[in-house]
């Protein structure tokens, strides 16, 4: 392989990096709104403007349009340690879930406001909404006008409401943290099915910023909204900037619905159906920025008419919603933990996430256990980094044997390759193998990549105060990303020189002044990572030459030539 050659092998590994990370941040690019301050009581709500999917065969189609309600529209109010929650009589339904740790908020143009989980179309209506359909009672519309009937003890919540002779209640109750029992039942009369959807709203395209080269200095992180099924095992969440729908199972069939609802990011909402899980789940969302996930469930012939649900709101902690899959007195698992979306990088994130978490008991700092996780991640890799830089510096040896095969065979192209791989194969030498290390590293930045954009446990958890106050947020002051780049430079000047002089000060710089530019706006916790990884690289690489040259052996390679 001559120097063209590997130059351009160098440039398409530069170029597959950078695509491989505009990839990644391009599938975050659509953003909600930010919340609003507080709950307030709106307005009786004008109808709304786009209708839930179709059921499938086995449940009455349900037509979404808004009846008006008879009487005004009220509050409700319920208290647990995590949420402030607010029903209202419009349907039974819920207007806001706030979130009650001071941790949970988000900074927006410099304040910290509360995050609220209810991210349906406003005043448009609102989210659990309900419907059904009877031979008796014909259709009752989501945000009908229902009585509330009792507040049990401060854990629960009860609403009424009477059609036709039947009578219609939906029960909220807390039964854990973070999680809701829903009981929708129905007296007096018969009926096919029921559909309970979530919805989420957002501008469109609100966070696609300026778009190509600039979009790399954007320095805030989209909240995307995205709705979310899984049924029979199988997950899909929604596609947020066209209008699409999608049923799970396709119809007619029906399948074990699991849960679907809403996912935000750093937080989720899920509607888990217990007892009989025969039915679909359709996400659907449009142009306008509307997206909604809506579970269509048929009543069993002869059972009792209600159906139960978990209903989780709150943060992606993976171990919160492993235990919140089963609600308390039910056996039925709806493997929330899904909802995490760790995807083809599980098999890492976890047991990642698992040693930091240990060594975060220890010392309550989440930067000081990435600093562990770099060393623990560096000693498991120890075996083969330390055979590739023992190889490096076997080529710096044969630095004078190839200067003379280029004075010999300049002329001749193809005869230098062949002599030069020669040389290689006789000093059992890997000529690209000085970009091992890095690509070793590359899917465990991925992996804490997706940890440090999904899970809870690192959101606006600071390394040190005054300066990076949020691992899961971009460095502030650009101290992280410049300091990788610097260190990226010092171990290419470490690395066998390899070119002639115009193509090896290209390579040394091109890779340090790429990545230092593609991770300016990238997580200040991936880029502390790859600083202290670095720096042990930086101190191994030190290490094996010290130990490899003999005593009174000149210096040799890149670092000589910088210092001559």
């Amino acid at each position: 392989m001559n120097d063209d050659r590997r130059l351009l092998l160098a440039v398409l590994l530069c170029l597959g990096i950078y695509a491989g990370w505009s990839w990644m941040l391009a599938s975050r690019r659509h953003a909600l709104p930010a919340p609003p301050p507080a709950p307030v009581a709106a307005a009786p709500a004008p109808p709304k403007p786009s209708a839930p999917a179709a059921p499938p065969a086995a449940v009455v189609p349900v037509e979404p349009g808004r009846a008006s309600p008879a009487a005004p529209e009220r509050f409700t109010t319920l208290d647990t340690p995590e949420l402030h929650l607010v029903f209202s009589s419009r349907g039974g339904t819920l207007a806001h879930a706030v979130l009650q740790n001071p941790q949970y908020r988000r900074r927006v143009d410099g304040h910290d406001l509360p995050i609220d989980l209810v991210r349906g179309p406003g005043a448009e209506g609102h989210d659990l909404e309900t419907t059904l359909a009877g031979a008796s009672f014909g259709q009752v519309d989501g945000l009908a006008d229902y009585e509330p009937v009792a507040q049990v003890g401060g854990k629960a919540v009860v609403f009424r409401r009477t059609v036709g002779g039947a009578v219609i209640e939906k029960r909220y109750e807390a039964v854990a943290p973070y999680q809701l029992a829903l009981t929708v039942s129905i007296s007096g009369a018969t009926a096919q099915g029921l559909s309970i959807g979530y919805a989420g709203q957002q501008p469109p395209k609100a966070a696609a910023g300026p778009g190509g080269f600039l979009s790399h200095f954007v320095r805030s992180y989209p909240n995307v909204a995205t709705a979310v099924c899984r049924v029979d095992g199988q997950s899909k969440s929604s596609a947020s900037d066209k209008d699409e729908q999608v049923t799970l199972p396709a119809a007619p069939k029906l399948g074990a619905v699991q849960f679907g609802g809403l996912d935000e990011r750093f937080f989720v909402v899920a509607i888990a159906p217990q007892g009989d899980r025969q039915g679909s789940c359709t996400l659907s969302s449009t142009k306008s920025g509307d997206v909604r996930a809506e579970l269509q469930l048929p009543f069993v012939a002869g059972a009792p008419l209600a159906r139960t649900f978990g209903i989780f709101l709150g943060p992606k902690d993976l171990d919160l919603l492993q235990r919140a899959s089963i609600l308390p007195g039910h056996h039925e698992d709806a493997e929330m933990g899904s909802a995490v979306g760790f995807g083809f990088w599980t098999a890492l994130c976890v047991p990642m996430l698992r040693v930091m978490q240990f060594f975060d008991r220890w010392i309550p700092n989440w930067g000081v256990a990435i600093l562990v996780l770099t060393v623990l991640m560096k000693l498991l890799l120890w075996p083969l980094t330390h055979a590739q830089y023992r190889s490096m510096e076997k080529m710096k040896a044969l630095q004078p044997k190839m200067n003379e095969l280029k004075k010999k065979h300049g002329e001749d192209k193809e005869r230098l390759n062949l002599e030069m791989m020669k040389l290689y194969s006789e000093a059992k030498v890997n000529p690209l193998g000085g970009c091992l290390p890095m690509i070793l590293q590359l899917p465990i930045w991925w992996a804490l990549y997706r940890l440090l954009g999904t899970t809870i446990q690192l959101y606006r958890e600071p390394f040190i105060a005054g300066w990076i106050n949020d691992l899961t947020a971009p460095d502030p002051y650009y101290i992280l990303p410049l300091s990788m780049g610097a260190t990226m430079l010092v171990t290419q000047l470490l690395a066998p020189q390899m070119a002639d002089g115009a193509q090896q000060k290209l390579m040394m710089w091109m890779m340090p002044l790429m990545m230092t530019f593609f991770f300016l706006n990238l997580p200040a916790g991936l880029n502390l990572y790859i600083v202290a990884s670095n720096l042990l690289s930086i101190v191994q690489q030190a290490w094996v030459r010290a130990r490899t040259q003999p005593p009174g052996t000149p210096p040799t390679g890149r670092v000589a030539a910088a210092g001559a």
